[in-house]
């Protein structure tokens, strides 16, 4: 039986990100490990029919128990369910073994600062610029360079307008938007405007043009600027492209997605998911070409990052107890 504070590692793997911060991952204690659950009333038809992202998530909840274990000179050994197991409105996903590990992961240092940050940048310049790009590697892209960001901007505002005409996709994203304090679950999980880096104002109106007023909004040309994040990409320091074989196991690409925002992190940058730009199929096409990516590689998700502004305070996370968690 593993002497590992199981409970310890299951909070650090809480602070995960998760598609619209769902949180979707739920554990059971065994004799020899964690057994690993998706929590189907999490599911998002509309966003992610097939469950590709919520299954990232579990692959980032899945890195950040192996980042806390390794803090006790331990890793995990992850085994896919072969069998299944019952829970009602739970999926089995497999079971995590521990065994002896190297030396503390140094991204697990970053774990507890890392946030996602949906407000404007601090202004960049050249030489920060310049070192966003050193975080490129085998697998992910940074696109640095102004102009090519302008037109990514451009990109990923059609993509973001093509996603939110759809009213199904548009009344799931709203109903995991928490836009009042006196919402439950404020600080539960979902996207709470504090987050969104919404004030008052901006959530009141956004709680009503969301809704059916989106449409007529889209009908006089005018929907496209309520969701355009063209402004930060303006202060922006870099846009990470991750990219993976084709078929890849979708909780091996968010254990690699996790990984890289905390090496964001490490660098002294905050940042945010673009997904959009990876689940529109013209902007994926678009930047498979002009990263001249071979057909044996695709386009899973992405990162715009920058610096916090200074005097500005990180949000608050919006997190589930612990024994919300655990089953």
């Amino acid at each position: 039986m593993t002497t590992l504070p199981l409970h310890d590692l299951i909070r650090e793997a809480s602070l995960a990100p998760s598609v619209h911060n769902v949180q979707p991952v739920r554990w059971k204690i065994e004799e020899h490990g964690l057994q690993m659950f998706l929590d189907m009333r999490c599911r998002l038809p509309h966003g992610d029919p097939e469950n590709h992202d919520a299954l990232m998530s579990a692959g980032a909840a899945l890195e950040g128990i192996n980042l806390a274990a390794s803090k006790y000179g331990k890793s995990v050994k992850f085994h896919p369910a072969s069998t299944l197991i019952e829970v009602p409105g739970l999926h089995y996903l497999g079971l995590i073994e521990f065994e002896d590990g190297d030396a503390e992961d140094p991204l697990s240092s970053f774990v507890e600062s890392r946030f996602s940050w949906r407000g404007k940048f601090q202004t960049s310049t050249r030489k920060m610029r310049d070192s966003a790009a050193r975080l490129a590697g085998a697998d992910c892209h940074v696109f640095n360079d102004p102009a090519d960001l302008g037109e990514l901007a451009e990109l990923s505002d059609q993509a973001s307008l093509n996603f939110m005409s759809r009213r199904g996709f548009r009344g799931e994203l709203v109903s995991w938007m928490r836009l009042s304090r006196r919402h439950p679950r404020w600080s539960l999980d979902g996207l709470n405007a504090d987050a969104m880096q919404m004030n008052r104002l901006e959530a009141f109106a956004a709680s009503i043009l969301l809704r059916r007023p989106f449409d007529w909004l889209q009908t006089l040309g005018l929907a496209r600027a309520l969701v355009s994040d063209a402004n930060r990409f303006e202060n922006t320091v870099g846009l990470m492209v991750l990219h993976r074989s084709v078929g890849e196991n979708p909780i091996s690409s968010g254990r690699r997605f996790y990984r890289h925002w905390l090496e964001v992190e490490k660098a002294g940058f905050v940042a945010n998911v673009f997904a959009a730009l990876a689940d529109d199929l013209n902007s994926r096409k678009t930047l498979h070409r002009k990263m001249e990516l071979p057909d044996d590689r695709e386009i899973y998700s992405a990162l715009l990052f920058g610096h916090l502004p200074q005097g500005v305070a990180r949000p608050a996370r919006a997190r589930l107890s612990l024994d919300q968690f655990v089953l």
